[in-house]
């Protein structure tokens, strides 16, 4: 992999510290407020824009890539919880599948904030990821950081951009019910049965367990007496039968996508 020397934007009070070019995308840390308050939560994202052509990596990269990776440097008694991760799409590394976004995507995070915090305070982060067109990847790191100081809560200029991105992160699905089975040909049969209103034809799965479903072919959901099914190539890099499988579903007719859950009995 080729590495590419990144560069300063430049640094803007409250909201942004610090843009970076790397890797052919840039990163930035938003907040949904320009204030915190103490005791409280704070409701951040990290949106990373990719260069036109380029494309970076979803939780389950597929075939190639590497995950996006944040490491926080935080003040005493803050907290972050995990990146939360938007629907992604199928993209193509040269003739690898893989799992990712183009162009810009917005990924949340919530901050918690400590009882006896005071004053103005910096939140800064270590971002690594990797982008890659058709001819090559390019490893990418930044550091994204953003000073904001206690007062009562005041919506900053990107509290739509968040909710918006909120609204649309995938909602966990218990009522439909996920069976696996290993057919005798070495195909895996995902069947979803309780599927109620959902209209799951053409729908699309993307696994977010990896080395468990073989990416090379996208993985679309057919209506069949009892509900949904679709038959997959087990992933070349799976280590015995599947125990535990986890889909995000996606597909026209949802509103939100969907993750379910399987766990062999």
């Amino acid at each position: 992999m080729k590495n590419f020397m990144f560069a300063t934007l430049g640094a803007l009070q409250l909201v942004f510290a610090q843009d970076w070019d790397d890797g052919h995308a840039r990163a930035e840390l938003l907040l949904v407020s320009e204030n915190y308050q103490a005791g409280a939560s704070l409701q951040a994202a990290v949106r990373i824009t990719y260069e036109d052509g380029w494309h970076g990596y979803w939780i389950n990269p597929g075939e190639g890539g590497m995950k996006t990776e944040i490491k926080w440097n935080l003040p005493a008694g803050w907290a972050a919880g995990p990146l939360q991760f938007p629907t992604p799409s199928r993209e193509m590394t040269g003739e690898l599948a893989c799992y990712g976004y183009e162009g810009e995507v917005v990924i949340p995070v919530l901050l918690s904030v400590p009882a006896n915090a005071s004053g103005d305070v910096k939140l800064s982060a270590s971002l690594s990821w990797l982008a890659c067109n058709d001819k090559g990847c390019a490893p990418g790191d930044a550091i994204i950081s953003a000073v904001i100081p206690a007062g009562d809560k005041q919506s900053s200029q990107h509290f739509s951009l968040i909710q918006q991105s909120l609204d649309q992160l995938p909602m966990a699905n218990d009522e439909i019910i996920v069976t696996v089975e290993e057919t005798v040909t070495g195909k895996i049969a995902i069947t979803l049965t309780n599927t109620g209103e959902f209209d799951l034809a053409d729908a699309q799965i993307f696994p977010i367990t990896e080395q468990a479903l073989d990416p090379k072919e996208p993985i679309k959901l057919k209506k069949i007496a009892m509900g949904f099914q679709a038959i997959v190539n087990k992933n070349e890099y799976a280590s015995g039968p599947l125990k535990d499988l986890q889909l995000l579903v996606a597909g026209k007719s949802l509103k939100r996508a969907i993750v379910l859950s399987w766990r062999k009995k």
